[in-house]
């Protein structure tokens, strides 16, 4: 891994998510993307600005990076979701 000290870590070729990354079209990133987790994807980011610096590829990338994100917040926020619970159930509230 190379660092880049304004984005962080860059990952080599093998450490990517997508086998043969750097000869993946634009669709078939986008298909992959979604499998990711927001780690991955922001690796994927890194090393595309780094290297090749296909702007469809980054935009779609920080696009599905910034979904995940929202729905992880949404997910929190609901009643039930992993947010803090209601006072009336935690141990010893009375």
């Amino acid at each position: 891994m190379r660092d880049d000290r304004r984005t962080g870590p860059v990952p080599e070729a093998g450490e990517l998510p997508i086998d043969g990354y750097d000869h993946a079209t634009v669709r078939s990133v986008g298909d992959r993307a979604r499998s990711l987790t927001s780690v991955e994807l922001e690796d994927l980011v890194r090393y595309e600005a780094a290297h090749q610096g296909r702007t469809q590829v980054i935009r779609l990338l920080v696009e599905q990076l910034r979904r995940q994100r929202e729905e992880t917040a949404e997910a929190r926020s609901r009643p039930g979701g992993y947010g803090p619970a209601p006072t009336a159930s935690r141990p010893g509230a009375h």
